[in-house]
């Protein structure tokens, strides 16, 4: 390789990373990625390792990791070391294995972005098998600590298997930042027979050392844990106190619901999200509560967290705490509250809904009529039928929000897909098929092509069908026709 392409794929290298430094742009389109993956293959070698950066940009493309794997092979080291920072970027966990191979590559800016993506990777699922990667092992014992506790951090991450030794001998290591990784690779592992050097480390001198080890023992199952967690809880350190937080989550021990309750009011942020975590991790319904009131928290990174927890939570014990957070001072409360009642799906919380939907803001309005258009339904099934739901719906298909309006016309077109094939339904979808807003008519011709494809043979569909067969949006007419066809033949 000519040294004028060395020094131009380094600095494209080097711009790689600058640009990473700058944050990730939004995921790219698929006719974009399609273009990057062939640019991979391409004699240019700058071109190569500028498709690889641009594809560390892919987002859950699934094309994207699968040719930067295959790009692995390239006979140039520098697009090989792009190629590795870009899985790296992406997480996606079949890169794991391939860049573990990497770690015995000759050339050591690749090794080393091998190491710099297998850090990032999300912890695996099943354990794999590092023994033969021998440069790992090496790494254990760089003299820069930086490099050690990053190395020890991929057996974790990995879930190592035959890995155990040189991890418990990292755990008395004079870095405190190694001996903590090595405590938190274990309780990713699991290994119990780490748990009585673990028990020892509480001990250690440094703070951060002691807390990771607490969540080690918590990981690992040590009954002997509890009460050290416990105590760690209240420790003067937020930072003990958030990892003591997420140790007892490991443990179905009574003793544990006080302090997590507690640390939701916590004076730090990361305890409080640590809490909430916990909380959920735990699948108890009371969690919902406690969860809702993060919503009102001060600081917005723990509101984001609780509407992220939340919105996994789809459990029907959940119903009730939901049901009176319909009537909370706070709209953001209001808002989660309908959302996850929607995805829960009970039509116990059809009343409460409709009595909620009154004088509501906009974006509360809306996620009420989503709730009840995932329940449309499930009520067409019911003796008392879905008519009265509906009549409220179609209501609000002349509100003054035009976003409460599209959100109507869209629970109604969501209803006509499970089976909800009221006259009124139709009714209203044929009138809104005479809106001036085209994504109005949009959603209408949606939901009555889902009835015809649901199975609905209506006559009164016809009309609204022929109607929007005729609308100045190409889309809308197709999507007509199609339905026409079906319902016709």
């Amino acid at each position: 390789m000519g040294r004028s392409v060395i020094v131009s794929t380094f600095f494209v290298i080097i711009a790689a990373a600058v640009l990473s430094l700058c944050g990730q742009a939004q995921a790219l389109p698929p006719q974009q990625v399609e273009q990057y993956v062939n640019d991979l293959k391409n004699a240019n070698p700058l071109l190569r390792i500028s498709a690889a950066q641009q594809l560390g940009k892919a987002g859950t493309d699934p094309a994207a990791p699968t040719a930067l794997i295959e790009a692995l092979k390239d006979d140039n080291p520098l697009v090989r070391a792009q190629v590795a920072l870009s899985l790296g970027a992406l997480q996606d966990p079949q890169a794991m294995k391939p860049l573990l191979g990497l770690l015995q590559d000759e050339y050591t800016l690749v090794r080393h972005n091998a190491v710099e993506a297998l850090s990032k990777m999300p912890t695996s699922a099943s354990g794999v098998d590092v023994s033969g990667v021998t440069p790992l092992f090496t790494a254990m014992e760089n003299a820069d600590p930086a490099i050690r506790a990053q190395v020890v951090r991929i057996f974790g991450v990995v879930k190592a298997k035959n890995a155990t030794a040189p991890l418990l001998k990292r755990l008395t290591d004079p870095d405190a930042g190694v001996r903590s990784a090595a405590a938190w690779s274990l309780g990713e592992m699991h290994e119990a027979s780490a748990a009585e050097p673990l028990h020892a480390l509480l001990q250690d001198p440094d703070a951060g050392v002691r807390a990771q080890a607490l969540s080690a023992l918590g990981e690992i199952g040590d009954a002997r844990a509890i009460e050290p967690l416990l105590l760690a809880a209240k420790d003067s350190d937020a930072h003990v106190r958030a990892l003591a937080v997420q140790g007892l989550v490991a443990f179905d021990d009574p003793r544990t619901a006080q302090p997590l309750t507690a640390a939701l009011h916590d004076t730090d942020a990361e305890v409080r999200k640590a809490a909430m975590r916990s909380l959920a991790a735990i699948g108890d319904a009371r969690a919902i509560e406690p969860l809702l009131a993060a919503l009102r928290d001060n600081d917005e990174a723990v509101r984001e967290e609780a509407k992220r927890i939340l919105t996994g939570i789809h459990d029907p014990r959940a119903i009730e705490p939901l049901l009176a957070g319909l009537n909370d001072n706070y709209v953001t409360v209001r808002t989660m509250c309908a959302i996850l009642l929607g995805e829960i799906g009970d039509t116990k919380a059809v009343e409460p809904l409709l009595v909620a939907m009154r004088n509501q803001p906009a974006n509360v309005h809306e996620e009420i009529l989503n709730a009840l258009g995932k329940m449309l339904g499930k009520l067409a099934k019911e003796p008392t039928g879905a008519a009265r739901v509906v009549e409220s719906v179609r209501t609000c298909q002349f509100d003054p929000n035009p976003a409460v309006r599209r959100a109507a016309i869209n629970a109604l077109a969501r209803g006509m897909k499970d089976g909800c094939w009221e006259p009124r339904a139709i009714d209203a979808l044929a009138t809104a098929m005479h809106s001036q807003d085209p994504e109005i008519r949009r959603a209408a011709v949606v939901g009555l092509a889902n009835g015809v494809q649901a199975g609905c043979k209506d006559q009164h569909l016809f009309d609204p069908l022929t109607l929007a067969g005729k609308d100045e949006e190409q889309d809308i007419r197709k999507m007509a026709a199609k339905a026409l066809a079906k319902l016709k033949g």
